[in-house]
């Protein structure tokens, strides 16, 4: 990166970490954007309900990567914990190195019964998928922005997270959803437990997250890369300021 002459980061929080680095070059923050007409509120697929063999109860979602870093384990025990109060049913989506072992740890959490692993999804059914949610999770600490998070955002999903990395910039504590310190399952089941139990509080959540969700619109983020490498040969001159107005805030 020493050699270019402006750089582009999905978020904020990225670009402050890049300037906590060292890096001096001005700094674009540019969402990755999100079809924000293919993920929204809909009808529920019923169909796609009974080929994931889901049933009527609430449904708590996470799609992504199953590796080490996504912490994963603290999501399966908020899972068991959510479940010793609430009959919950609990679906991941993806795959990853770490899918054989938190198989094995869901079954010691005796989460058989409220768990549901359905690995990689035909994307057709993908916006569906989170029509079918009633909350995401999420408790990767290491999130540069989290193309799952803009997702359910979009799809008017409220979202419990962590306070780590970038999410904050996508979930906004107790407006629409609620932010957990990282590894805390406990924090994360209670949060969990207080979206399920309240749907008009769900709902409005819900509707929150489609705002945000709205202000990271793919087209519009298409739109501020097009500016951004229209505006490089400025920059190189040096006639445009080093410092630049993110545009992936809503």
């Amino acid at each position: 990166m020493s050699y270019a002459d402006s750089v582009a980061t999905p978020t904020v929080t990225a670009a402050e970490r890049l300037r906590e680095l060292g890096h001096g070059r001005p700094i674009q923050a540019i969402s990755n954007g999100v079809d924000t007409t293919r993920f929204a509120p809909g009808t529920r697929n019923r169909g796609l309900r009974r080929r994931l063999r889901l049933d009527d109860r609430p449904v708590v979602l996470y799609t992504g990567r199953l590796d080490a870093e996504k912490q994963m384990d603290v999501w399966l025990r908020a899972a068991a914990a959510v479940t010793q109060q609430l009959d919950a049913q609990f679906v991941v989506g993806g795959r990853g190195k770490e899918e054989d072992r938190l198989a094995r740890l869901a079954s010691t959490l005796h989460l058989d019964s409220h768990l549901t692993f359905i690995g990689y999804l035909a994307d057709a059914d993908f916006a569906d998928l989170y029509r079918l949610a009633d909350v995401y999770f999420i408790t990767s600490p290491v999130e540069l922005q989290s193309i799952g998070t803009l997702e359910a955002v979009a799809s008017g999903l409220p979202v419990v997270a962590v306070q780590a990395g970038a999410l904050p910039e996508l979930v906004h504590d107790g407006e629409n959803g609620f932010l957990v310190p990282a590894g805390d399952a406990e924090r994360a089941a209670t949060a969990l437990l207080h979206i399920v139990r309240n749907p008009d509080l769900r709902r409005a959540q819900g509707e929150r997250s489609r705002n945000v969700g709205l202000g990271h619109d793919l087209l519009r983020s298409v739109q501020t890369y097009e500016r951004w490498i229209s505006e490089a040969p400025q920059l190189r001159s040096g006639r445009l300021p080093v410092e630049r107005i993110p545009a992936s805030e809503p």
